[in-house]
């Protein structure tokens, strides 16, 4: 039980770790995108 309890609370928190993550990526890439065209 004591497992799950920390592993749900891990998930809550690397969740909104990780969709941050890819949308400072993916505006970095539609940045350097932007560039290249210009």
């Amino acid at each position: 039980m004591e497992v799950r309890k920390c592993c749900s609370k891990f998930n809550s928190v690397q969740i909104p770790v990780v969709t941050t993550v890819m949308r400072k990526r993916q505006k970095k890439m539609m940045i350097e995108e932007e560039e290249a065209l210009m």
